[in-house]
């Protein structure tokens, strides 16, 4: 997958993922983390995605976060991994948005490619409300109003004011796919 495909807010999710993980001491980055990021970062959109689905933002946070209780916790060494889930999650959100004709892939989509996982992810998605059904069309109504290409920064070792820090372990993500 290629990390430039990423649309900004969703760099900048992946990154706030990857420091939720290593703040709560986790080997394995997951779609939890993520899916996290993503409802706490204000200018996603996610949460009012959600409320417009008929799921609850606040039972699905508490959900994400309970998962961590049980998650396994090995000694942290620093680094970071991406867990299967999390690059299936990115397969099928990127697969989503090839069926779309979609030039970038938007955060919003990887809600709706958590939906169709089959996972302890999509299960706790269900116990918040949400649906592919009920989820599909303020998704196809939020998507219709994006422009059709949405520029993406570059990534660089170097930090600009503007850009957010990814780590050097998110490369996987351009290099894992090639």
């Amino acid at each position: 997958m290629r990390f430039d495909k990423f649309t900004a807010k969703l760099q900048s999710a992946i990154a706030e993922a990857q420091s939720l993980a290593v703040g709560r001491g986790h080997n394995q980055l997951d779609p939890a983390h993520l899916l996290l990021a993503l409802l706490d970062t204000k200018d996603t959109g996610i949460k009012a995605l959600i409320e417009k689905a008929e799921g609850n933002p606040s039972r699905l946070r508490d959900g994400w976060c309970s998962s961590w209780i049980t998650y396994p916790r090995g000694q942290f060494d620093g680094e970071v991994q991406p867990s299967r889930d999390f690059i299936k999650l990115f397969n099928l959100t990127d697969r989503e948005a090839q069926k779309r004709g979609d030039q970038f892939i938007a955060s919003e989509l990887v809600l709706l490619a958590a939906l169709e996982m089959n996972s302890a992810i999509t299960k706790l998605l269900k116990d918040g409300g949400l649906t592919v059904n009920l989820l599909k069309p303020p998704l196809i109504a939020c998507v219709a109003v994006l422009p059709s290409t949405m520029p993406t920064p570059k990534i660089s070792a170097k930090r600009s004011i503007n850009t957010p820090w990814i780590l050097p372990s998110a490369r996987w993500m351009a290099s894992s796919t090639r």
